[in-house]
């Protein structure tokens, strides 16, 4: 379980665009874009299924050089949300992130 903290870091990396979260990609570009998901063996791949987490994002320090598929960076390393930690991400985004000023 991800502590607030972590998840505030999180979502500063998603306003700054130093993270790339699942929901940002198209599903049929997922294991091109986080590569270790096309590399799971079968029981890895049911271990993943069985923790269904809600979300996978990749750190743009763990991208590949300047490689990218479709204009998204290709990760070597990703990692997961549960459910309750997708949402309270969420929260965070929307209290840090900077609000436009009106004219």
């Amino acid at each position: 379980m991800k502590s607030d903290e972590d998840l505030r870091q999180l979502a500063i990396g998603v306003i700054a665009g130093t993270v790339t979260l699942s929901c940002h990609v198209p599903a049929d570009l997922w294991t091109n874009v986080f590569l270790p998901l096309g590399l799971l063996t079968e029981e890895q791949s049911n271990a993943m299924i069985a923790r269904a987490p809600a979300l996978i994002y990749g750190e743009l320090h763990h991208a590949i050089g300047l490689r990218s598929v479709n204009g998204f960076p290709i990760f070597s390393k990703f990692s997961e949300l549960s459910e309750d930690e997708r949402d309270r991400l969420q929260l965070f985004i929307n209290e840090l992130k900077p609000r436009p000023v009106a004219p």
